[in-house]
Order: C-alpha cells, then structure tokens, then sequence
C-alpha cells in the first residue's frame, strides 16, 4: 500500500509539473481571479506586521512550547501526532485531494509538510483548477511554499505559523509574500482535524485561502472530506474536497 501512494503521488506531481496551456481572454471564476487588480498595501508594511505577530507577540504573552517529540504515525500510542515520550526527530506527511466548485470548477490539488525538526516544519502545496467556459478551457495554478514554526507541540493539538511565497500562474505569473498559521487537533482515535489560513498579496491584491479538514486514520493512511476556500478581492472559489494521505 506504501508503494502505491508513493506512485499515486508521483503521477500527480508530474500532472502538476506540466506547463500550464495558453489562457483565453474570456469570462469565468479563474479568468476573473487571475485578472483581479487591487490597491492592497504594500509588501513591507504586511512583512513587518506579521513578523511582529509571529515574533513579539506569542513570546510576551503566551510563552514558549514544550519539547515533545513525534511519534510514527498519528494515534500509534493512542496519542496525536506528538508524544512526550517520543524520539522521532523529524517527520513528512504528504496528500492528494479533488476539489470540486459548484461553478464548474474543478481542482486536482498536492499538499505536503517536512519536518525536519520538532520545531519548524516546510510546508509546500500546489492546487490546480480548471473550468469549462464558453466551450474554451481555462486553467489556473496556485503554488505556495511556507517556513513555519511549530509554536504549540502537544499530544493531542499543535498549532504553526510562517511566512513564505506565493504563485498564481494563468495567462501570466505573479508572485507575492504570504503568511500562513494552523493548527491539528486529534480529537480521539482515528479523528482528527486540520484547519489552516493563508494570506498574501498577488497582482496588488489580496489573497486569502482557508482550509478545513476531517481526517480519519488507519495507522499511517489517513483519508479526509473537506471544505477550501480561496479568494482574490471579489473574486473567489467554494471547494468540497475528498483525498487521501500518508505519513513517513
């Protein structure tokens, strides 16, 4: 079974890895998006905001987090993801999803999380959308890449947050900064759920995405049904999602 989620996510990083096909200059929800031009701030004033967020303000008023390490898989001792008593140093967990828009709109969408240590983790998703408008194709690609610092480590809830970049990838490529926080909760075997809010800043507008997700485990599978929601101004998307993932 381990095998054949490594192939499964293969062929999809490798779907991903296609160049996007030529744009149209048409309607639809991802031709708005991809087009949609704000008069958002600029980058500084948001980096300095959120370094103070992540930086200053838990350290004043709420303190440092515990040393717990990971365990092999979540709910392997009956615990979430972290364990006290723990001596796995690093961890990766990686997933493939379907989304689909009530607009028609549909996404094939690969999320991954390295943990190369108990206290930061690199986040890197990649959410591919494509609808059928006026008899024409479009196709639009979101890639974010994060650096989080994981604040709460506790057997049953962690919670992060970072900074990292943004790419929207359409007719043209635009790039923007963006902040990320979240948080796992393991409710009680083999439940638990994810919540997790992105923000940026894409072609002098502000991007927003928020993702929820109900997970069910079966030692280092999980599958999980989930709700995504992404926005550029007024300009956005509703998503159901149904995937499958796997913890290394």
């Amino acid at each position: 079974m381990k095998y054949f989620f490594i192939l499964f996510l293969l062929f999809q990083i490798n779907l991903f890895a296609e160049d996007s096909p030529d744009g149209d200059d048409g309607g639809g929800i991802l031709n708005d998006m991809e087009k949609s031009n704000g008069n958002s701030s600029d980058n500084a004033f948001i980096a300095e905001l959120i370094l103070n967020l992540i930086v200053y303000f838990p350290e004043v008023f709420i303190g440092s987090s515990n040393t717990y390490s990971f365990t092999e898989y979540p709910y392997q001792n009956d615990k979430g993801m972290y364990d006290e008593f723990g001596n796995k140093e690093w961890h990766l967990d990686a997933s493939v999803y379907y989304t689909q828009e009530m607009d028609f709109v549909k996404g094939i969408n690969f999320d991954a999380n390295l943990y190369p240590s108990k206290y930061v983790s690199i986040n890197v998703k990649h959410n591919r959308f494509s609808e059928q408008y006026d008899f024409k194709k479009n196709e639009l690609n979101f890639t974010q890449a994060y650096l989080q610092y994981i604040r709460f480590r506790y057997e049953r809830f962690n919670f992060q947050w970072g900074l990292g970049l943004i790419n929207m990838n359409g007719e043209k490529s635009h790039y923007g900064l963006g902040f990320t926080s979240g948080f796992n909760a393991y409710i009680h075997k083999p439940i638990s759920i994810d919540m997790d809010y992105n923000f940026g800043i894409l072609n002098d507008s502000y991007f927003n995405e928020f993702n929820t997700r109900l997970n069910l485990h079966s030692k280092r599978i999980k599958v999980f049904l989930g709700y995504k929601y992404i926005s550029i101004n007024e300009s956005s998307l509703n998503n159901i999602m149904i995937g499958m993932g796997y913890n290394f």
